[in-house]
């Protein structure tokens, strides 16, 4: 018999905002065991999510009294390829009508190979329900139990009594969620987190010491003017996916992608230890996206400096970018435009060879658009 008593707290709990659980995962798991303590034969749990992410498109977040939570994740092709399956829970989604799905019904959904898990599993019933969003794509949950009489006609009145509370919840989580990867796709890790901490006002600036990449395409303009625009856009994002997974790797963040290039900086402190760790960090990056970028074909050049950049919003009232400025900046954009004249593919400054001296030698002194003395600049080997 199911305690009304414990459903009406859970109840409670999802209507407060659940707080004090702060993710989906802390969700599913404490609503599995409540609901469990509840006197619910309940062997499974789980909420089945869609996201704004360019990686992850969906999350199936699932609770078993005998392994806790876990997570599986799946990206746009893998999700596609589920729509067209025919799952019970795919079922729900498509139909906007909860589920009630006793195993071994159905020829056509026991073949199917979710449905084939909860055979295997022991599992006797599959509950399945709509969560109705209002700003996001409704996504669903579901319970299965492994009793061979299945769910009573109670523990289904109790599941759809947190249908609607849980709708509310779990659309707040997977708003947050989106909020986090559309800012921190769109304009950065650092400064998508900045914008959520409050830092929105116009002027809005820090000054952060850093090393500062610039990197660009080799023959990019001639080859964008020849070649067919598909072709144009795969190089573009192979050479944008092997910098950014490099750059992250080695602790950096790629701030903007600009045309062919991308600015990015290792931050550090004013530690000459640390600035010479985020400087071989940097190299490091460099190398690896070479090597990888090599083997596909493509080429590309670099720019190092250290040096202070000025963090932070500018723009009008309503349309803001989050960036960075300033002489360590613009020098860092000079030596990349300067790499073709010193017949070099990666360069750096006078600042960054004086903390990584290893692989530099002097390749001219240039005069620089906007800087008054004549500007070092040295070739940089990464072998």
């Amino acid at each position: 018999m199911i305690g009304q008593g414990k459903i009406s707290a859970i109840i409670d709990l999802l209507v407060s905002g659940a707080l004090g659980l702060e993710t989906l995962e802390q969700l599913t798991a404490d609503l599995g065991t409540r609901l469990l303590n509840a006197g619910m034969p309940l062997d499974y749990f789980a909420l089945y999510t869609l996201s704004i992410n360019p990686v992850v498109y969906g999350r199936r977040i699932y609770w078993t009294p005998r392994r806790g939570v876990r997570v599986l994740e799946l990206d746009h092709a893998e999700i596609e390829g589920i729509q067209h399956q025919g799952s019970v829970v795919q079922g729900v989604n498509i139909s906007k009508r909860s589920v009630r799905y006793r195993i071994g019904s159905d020829p056509k959904l026991d073949a199917h190979p979710s449905t084939q898990q909860f055979a295997n599993a022991g599992m006797s019933e599959i509950f399945a329900a709509p969560l109705t969003f209002r700003e996001v794509q409704d996504c669903a949950f579901a319970a299965a139990t492994r009793c061979m009489d299945g769910f009573s006609p109670e523990d289904i009145i109790a599941l759809r009594r947190i249908q609607a509370p849980l709708a509310r919840v779990a659309e707040a989580s997977v708003l947050h969620g989106n909020t986090i990867s559309v800012l921190s796709t769109y304009v950065g890790r650092d400064a998508g987190k900045a914008v959520l901490d409050g830092r929105v006002v116009r002027g809005d600036m820090e000054s952060i010491p850093a090393v500062i990449l610039f990197a660009d395409l080799k023959n990019f303009t001639q080859f964008s003017n020849t070649a067919e625009p598909e072709a144009v856009i795969s190089r573009l994002n192979r050479f944008f996916e092997v910098a950014e997974q490099t750059i992250s790797r080695n602790g950096g963040e790629v701030l903007k992608l600009i045309g062919d290039g991308l600015l990015a900086i290792f931050q550090t402190p004013d530690d000459l230890t640390a600035q010479s760790s985020a400087a071989a960090n940097a190299l490091s990056a460099i190398t690896d996206a070479q090597t990888e970028l090599a083997a596909k074909g493509i080429e590309f050049r670099a720019a190092l400096h250290i040096g202070d950049i000025h963090y932070g919003n500018i723009g009008s009232s309503r349309r803001l970018d989050f960036t960075a400025i300033g002489p360590a900046v613009n020098l860092t954009s000079r030596l990349l435009a300067a790499a073709d004249d010193c017949e070099a593919d990666f360069v750096c400054s006078e600042a960054f060879r004086e903390i990584r001296p290893d692989h530099t030698e002097m390749a001219s002194e240039m005069p620089f658009k906007g800087f008054d003395a004549r500007v070092p600049v040295y070739r940089v080997s990464l072998s």
